[in-house]
């Protein structure tokens, strides 16, 4: 799938020389980061029918630009937040809520 770095376009960003490259190439704070606006996107779901959203539904709600929205929704879904239900061929899938999900409510 790709390294961090790829995923979010962070390639630019190299460690430095003096320290090997760790497990989650991620920058410090990164992750704390995508969980804030990730709680977002929890938060919406866990109001909606059947706790599930479209993207562009989530987007909607939000209102935020979908280049902030989309990497975001990327992690929730590849860390176990969020399920993919249906894939669309434009990007509009559709997403529930996971019980991993719910645990950032608390």
């Amino acid at each position: 799938m790709g390294s961090f770095r790829d995923k979010f376009s962070l390639s630019y960003l190299n460690p430095p020389r003096s320290q090997p490259a760790s497990s989650s190439d991620a920058p410090p704070g990164m992750e704390e980061a995508l969980l804030t606006w990730g709680k977002q996107v929890v938060e919406t779901l866990d109001t909606a029918p059947n706790q599930s959203l479209r993207a562009l539904e989530i987007l909607d709600k939000l209102n935020v630009r979908a280049d902030t929205l989309f990497p975001v929704i990327n992690h929730l879904t590849s860390n176990g937040y969020l399920a993919r239900l249906q894939e669309d061929p434009k990007g509009n899938d559709l997403y529930k809520l996971t019980d991993r999900g719910k645990k950032l409510l608390a």
